[in-house]
């Protein structure tokens, strides 16, 4: 490989990096949650992969009860925007 082919690989990997730098943090992480009782505040305390959030919000006039299971949402890849999206079963 001559210099000029190896300079071209380098600038694709290069451009690869930052378009995936650019995109990644703006994908939606879906999770699924378990309610655990009403929030201190407002909203639900869910736990998801064993980590409780506390004061999780539902999406419209959703009515959610104990163990119901449930799907969140953390937009852009955020835990402090999580809002549920909907109850499964």
């Amino acid at each position: 490989m001559n210099k000029n082919e190896i300079a071209i690989e380098e600038i694709e990997k290069g451009i690869n990096i930052m378009v995936k730098r650019a995109i990644l943090p703006y994908t939606n992480q879906f999770m699924t949650g378990i309610i655990i009782s009403n929030g201190s505040d407002e909203g639900y305390k869910i736990n998801i992969n064993s980590i409780e959030y506390d004061n999780i919000l539902s999406l419209g006039s959703l009515t959610l009860s104990t163990n119901d299971t449930v799907v969140a949402i953390a937009p852009n890849g955020q835990t402090n925007n999580i809002f549920i999206l909907g109850k499964l079963g």
